[in-house]
């Protein structure tokens, strides 16, 4: 009886601890998988009246720069609110990928990477990549930052 619980109380002890450390990584961010953002080679910003791009950003020193203001390592995972309204719209592209068959000497096309969805007033966005779609919070810098671009 004795070594049962002993048995129980180790086992315990250690789905404690492993829970424990876990929560620490509890929070749900955009680093959890790989986007890629180094690869933007051009940005499109898109009215949301209109739909129509506004602003075309191909300087690799300007999209450096946006990747590093949109701080992705600090978005939190968090639905969007229902009365959010759909603002501005970001579409990031990069160099089509190399096939075996093909030569790299052949010029390149853009294709879409990734398309940004900002909410008017609100510090949301939705990220779409791949055929999904994550729904994120923005620090409030960021929010201003991406609201403010123009």
């Amino acid at each position: 009886m004795r070594k049962a619980v002993m048995f129980c109380l180790v086992v315990l002890s250690v789905t404690t601890l492993l829970f424990g450390c876990l929560a620490g990584e509890r929070k749900s961010k955009a680093q959890s998988f790989e986007i890629g953002l180094e690869k933007i080679q051009k940005i499109e910003v898109l009215s949301p009246v209109t739909n129509h791009s506004t602003i075309t950003i191909t300087d690799t020193h300007e999209i450096k720069e946006f990747v590093e203001m949109i701080k992705v390592d600090d978005w939190n995972l968090e639905a969007v609110p229902s009365e959010a309204i759909k603002g501005k719209k970001f579409k990031l592209y990069q160099e089509e990928t190399i096939h075996f068959d093909e030569s790299s000497e052949e010029q390149k096309r853009l294709v879409e990477m990734a398309t940004i969805i900002l909410y008017e007033d609100e510090p949301y966005i939705d990220f779409s990549i791949k055929n999904n779609t994550f729904s994120f919070k923005l620090p409030k810098d960021v929010a201003e930052f991406l609201s403010e671009y123009d």
